[in-house]
Order: structure tokens, then sequence, then C-alpha cells
């Protein structure tokens, strides 16, 4: 994950689709640690609207209204340890879950 004033940007462990579930919270949430794979905290500064996107997703169709300021950002990956060489068939959960 790479954080800034305005902008979070999260790669994925796949070149292709990956299921996404982003959640808003009023609190940092728990997480079950043990079975995450990858878990990383970040904060970024919103206009009050945010762009969920892939990198050749159309811009103009993806924008969430959330509070405007700082909000924190968690990023847990899952599904890791299923990458392998031949094809990356098994899909990935990337859960990215954003605490106000």
């Amino acid at each position: 994950m790479l954080a800034g004033n305005d902008a979070l940007v999260v790669v994925t462990a796949r070149n292709r689709d990956v299921a996404v579930i982003v959640e808003l919270h009023e609190q940092m949430p728990k997480i079950d640690i043990e079975n995450a794979d990858h878990v990383v905290i970040g904060r970024l500064h919103t206009s009050g609207q945010i762009v969920i996107a892939g990198l050749t997703d159309y811009l103009q169709e993806v924008h969430v209204r959330v509070p405007a300021g700082h909000l924190d950002a968690m990023v847990v990956s899952t599904g890791l340890r299923t990458l392998s060489d031949v094809g990356l068939r098994r899909a990935s959960l990337l859960d990215a879950q954003r605490s106000l």
C-alpha cells in the first residue's frame, strides 16, 4: 500500500481480477490477524469522496462519498498462500477496510 494526502494505492499479488471488499467503520475494526497473510495500515486525506478503481477502470463511475478529512486505512490480504507459478488460478481476497 502506498498512501499520501490525496491517494491510497493498493497493489494486488496477482495480475488478474481479485475480489475486493471496502468497508467504512467509525472505529478501527478488530481483525483476525491469525488468518491474514498481510496487513498494512496507513492514512489518507479526502475531499469527501474517494475513487475505488482498478488501473483500467473508468474513473467517472466509481466515486464514493466518505467523510472529508483524514481517514485511517487498513488493507488486509488473505489467500496469498494460494499463489503458484502455474496459472495463479485461485482468487485471493483483499479486504480493504477503512476506519473513520
